[in-house]
């Protein structure tokens, strides 16, 4: 018998398509958090399963030709050296501290855990 691999393509994980889609509509919203705030407000959205495809989410986007410069520049800038891994690696008590909003404002909170899903006239509405 003859050893055979497959190659097979999986599909992508639902937690990657969410951290592609958060990343785009922070990009969108010309949005430049820090690293940790970026990593709590993922991990907070999509669960602590989402962390593991941010780097390699952040990777594919980088390669993106229709990439605003700024957005690029921004995103290498994540990915530099104690950005982005030092955010991965924090112990999660510290985690808790970088979004030191959270609470104040439940109206506020709900739109963001919304996926800024909602129009800012929708939102006047409720």
């Amino acid at each position: 018998m003859t050893d055979v691999q497959l190659d097979l393509e999986l599909p992508p994980a639902p937690e990657a398509r969410l951290v592609r889609g958060a990343l785009l509509t922070t990009l969108k919203q010309r949005r430049m958090p820090s690293a940790e705030e970026l990593v709590a407000s993922i991990e907070e959205s999509f669960g602590v399963k989402a962390r593991w495809h941010i780097a390699s989410t952040i990777g594919e986007l980088v390669k993106l030709a229709d990439l605003h410069r700024t957005d690029c520049d921004y995103l290498s800038w994540l990915m530099s050296p104690g950005n982005l891994d030092a955010a991965l690696h924090l112990p999660k008590r510290r985690r808790a501290r970088c979004n030191p909003d959270r609470g104040k404002d439940p109206l506020l909170d709900e739109y963001m855990r919304s996926d800024g899903r909602k129009s800012s006239l929708a939102l006047r509405r409720e």
